[in-house]
């Protein structure tokens, strides 16, 4: 599998996880506490090159552990976790040996293309603190992308 049909299919997966991610995103934006400076929708990969994604709300401000805690039941947009079965959301698998590019620059380059592309349909609420994605690991090329405060 190369690069561009691995992101096809990661964009798949979280084409069919989109509800799921956009009724999380309003639950917590709309739950911010008042204390809250910024918001980064975080892209987590695993340093393996596996696959695991998570994405994840950080929150800045004054007493981070405080800050994010207060948002933590709905602050995982979307998970994966590896069953017998393979990874749920079904990412796509890359045997070692097998990738010809990076799984983990390619997984949060993807993710957070796929982010920023539908970040209006997935209705995030009008907040009054910046808003950016971004890789948290490091992983990827694109960095951090500065989205409007108000949403959009």
């Amino acid at each position: 599998m190369d690069q561009d049909h691995y992101c096809r299919e990661v964009a798949a997966v979280l084409d069919s996880r989109a509800e799921q991610i956009a009724d999380r995103l309003q639950a917590t934006l709309k739950r911010l506490p008042r204390e809250t400076k910024e918001v980064t929708v975080g892209v987590h990969v695993d340093q393996d090159g596996e696959g695991f994604l998570t994405v994840r709300i950080h929150l800045s401000g004054p007493n981070l552990y405080v800050l994010n805690q207060s948002i933590s039941e709905t602050a995982e947009l979307l998970g994966t976790v590896m069953t017998p079965d393979g990874f749920k959301p079904p990412l796509p698998v890359m045997s070692p040996g097998e990738d010809t590019f990076s799984v983990s620059d390619a997984l949060a380059d993807c993710a957070i293309q796929w982010l920023h592309s539908r970040w209006s349909l997935l209705r995030p609420p009008m907040i009054s603190v910046p808003i950016s994605i971004a890789s948290m690991g490091g992983y990827g090329s694109i960095g951090q992308i500065r989205l409007s405060s108000f949403g959009t």
